[in-house]
């Protein structure tokens, strides 16, 4: 079900879906919700959103992605990463709700983070679901940076 607040700020906002470290704590209470599911699915030893009360990482966009009727299905994760030269942002983690996989939520947003942030590399380990994702959509070689 759609929240209201995600109602509110899709009409509202220019990038509703957008969640930085001055996002209000809701947005961040969601992205942690998401990146919860996606540690326990995937069995990683933390969660990659900071908290429920925010991300105060002044490099990290999150975004909280939305179907049509504004219901969040999903979420990812972008952080620079300091230890490269120069700094450059890595997609952290995505996740989004086993029953809506393979809708295209991904796609839909996929020209808009090339836009945003350019030639990403991607966080370790890779799902064989994003290598065939990144396969179809040319862009194999974010796997190298």
């Amino acid at each position: 079900q759609p929240l209201e607040e995600m109602l509110l700020e899709m009409q509202a906002k220019a990038d509703p879906e957008l969640v930085t470290s001055q996002s209000p704590v809701w947005k961040h209470k969601e992205m942690y919700t998401r990146a919860s599911a996606f540690r326990r699915e995937f069995h990683y030893d933390f969660v990659q959103w900071h908290s429920k009360n925010g991300d105060s990482d002044p490099f990290v966009n999150g975004f909280l992605l939305t179907d049509t009727s504004g219901a969040i299905v999903g979420a990812c994760s972008f952080r620079k990463k300091s230890d490269s030269q120069p700094l450059s942002w890595k997609l952290d983690w995505i996740w989004i709700c086993p029953k809506e996989r393979r809708k295209g939520y991904l796609a839909a947003r996929w020209k808009l983070f090339r836009e945003r942030f350019g030639d990403f590399g991607l966080s370790h380990p890779v799902s064989d679901e994003m290598k065939a994702f990144l396969a179809k959509n040319g862009d194999s070689a974010l796997l190298e940076l």
